[in-house]
C-alpha cells in the first residue's frame, strides 16, 4: 500500500459528512459534494448547484451524513434554517424539513434512527408528510397546446398546477387516476407543473387531446 495525493483540491469541511458509498466515499467540501474514489475525486453536485450557493444553503461544516437506501442523506444547520437532504450522483437532490442532532443506521434491520432533542425516533415512521414538488421548465413543441393531462398516485386526491411561459395557467384537485381536461387559453412557449400530495406519484401525462392518454 502507498499513499497516493489526489490532484483535486476540496477540502473536507465537516469529518461526520464522510461516508462510504460502496464504491468511494463522499464527503461535504467548502464547493459541494465530493466523490472519491481510488486516485479520482470529483465534485459531483457542479451541475447542480454552484460554490457560493452550497455554502450559503448548507453550511458544509455543519453536516453529518449517512448512508441509506444507497443514498447520502445529510443533516445541515446554516444557523437561520436546520434540514436534511439526500443525493444521489444519478437523481441528484432531495430536500427534507426533517433535521437530527444525530443518527445511527443500523446495517442489520436497514433502519435508521434520529435523535433529535434527546429523542430516539425511526426514519420513515409516523404518518406521511405532505410535499410540493415542481418539475423543470419544457419547451413547448411549436403550434401544440395541452389540453388533457393524467396522473397516476398511489393514492387521492392531490394538487395539480399547470403553469405557462412561468403563470400560474390552471390549478385544480385530481381525484382519481382518470384523465382530466386543461385550458386552452392561448398558445406558450415554455410549460412547467407542479404537485402537492402526501402520496407516491408513478406517472405524468401531458397531451394535446384526451385521446393521446393513454
Amino acid at each position: 500500500m502507498s499513499l497516493v495525493p489526489l490532484d483535486e483540491i476540496h477540502a473536507c469541511a465537516s469529518k461526520r459528512s464522510m461516508v462510504d458509498m460502496g464504491e468511494y466515499v463522499l464527503y461535504a467540501s467548502p464547493d459541494g459534494l465530493v466523490a472519491v474514489g481510488g486516485t479520482d475525486a470529483r465534485l459531483v453536485t457542479e451541475p447542480l448547484i454552484l460554490p457560493a450557493q452550497f455554502r450559503a444553503r448548507f453550511d458544509p461544516a455543519s453536516i453529518h451524513a449517512y448512508r441509506f437506501e444507497d443514498r447520502y442523506l445529510a443533516f445541515y444547520n446554516n444557523g437561520s434554517e436546520r434540514g436534511s437532504f439526500s443525493f444521489s450522483v444519478e437523481e441528484g437532490f432531495r430536500f427534507y424539513e426533517v433535521y437530527a442532532d444525530a443518527a445511527y443506521l443500523d446495517e442489520v434491520s436497514g433502519e435508521l434512527y434520529l435523535c433529535r432533542a434527546g429523542v430516539v425516533s425511526r426514519w420513515g415512521a409516523g404518518a406521511e408528510s405532505s410535499y410540493t414538488w415542481r418539475s423543470k421548465v419544457w419547451p413547448s413543441p411549436l403550434g401544440v397546446i395541452f389540453t388533457a393531462a393524467k396522473i397516476d398516485a398511489d393514492s387521492y386526491p392531490l394538487t395539480f398546477d399547470f403553469y405557462a411561459d412561468g403563470q400560474l395557467l390552471h390549478s385544480c384537485s385530481v381525484a382519481d387516476g382518470r384523465a382530466f381536461r386543461l385550458p386552452c387559453a392561448r398558445r406558450y412557449r415554455h410549460v412547467q407543473f407542479e404537485l402537492r400530495s402526501n402520496a407516491p406519484v408513478s406517472n405524468i401525462q401531458l397531451a394535446s387531446s384526451m385521446s393521446e392518454i393513454r
